[in-house]
């Protein structure tokens, strides 16, 4: 298969998987929140919620293929087309500045401290104390 061919391939997947991610997000958000007791297809928020975390990891992998596939073109804008060799250092500083920035963004929620919360469920928790 040409690159053309695959790229058009891994780019439509990985949009099919953006969409369905945008849907259940919007599912576990708006249809089903906290404390609702809904379900749709028979699935309640929790269901729903694994679902869209594998395909948020399946999405990750595409992007991740995507990526790969574009290397070359990545490599080549961040260096860019000047001649000038300090301009071409201070881009690449910038981009490696900025990719850690954003993956220690990413990171952050993994290296915080957890805690147990007493409002994780408070809507039910509340309501059932009400009705004891």
């Amino acid at each position: 298969m040409k690159k053309p061919a695959v790229n058009f391939f891994v780019d439509s997947i990985a949009f099919f998987l953006f969409l369905c991610l945008l849907s259940t997000g919007f599912l576990i958000f708006l249809v089903i929140p906290p404390g609702s007791g809904y379900a749709v297809w028979g699935m309640g928020r929790h269901d729903w919620g694994n679902i869209h975390f594998w395909i948020a990891i399946s999405f990750l992998i595409m992007m991740a293929i995507h990526v790969i596939l574009h290397w070359k073109w990545i490599k080549i804008k961040i260096q860019g087309s000047s001649a000038d060799p300090h301009h071409t250092k201070k881009r690449s500083a910038f981009a490696i500045t900025l990719f850690i920035i954003v993956l220690l963004l990413l990171m952050a929620p993994f290296l915080s401290p957890v805690e147990k919360s007493n409002t994780a469920h408070g809507r039910q928790d509340v309501h059932a104390e009400a009705i004891r």
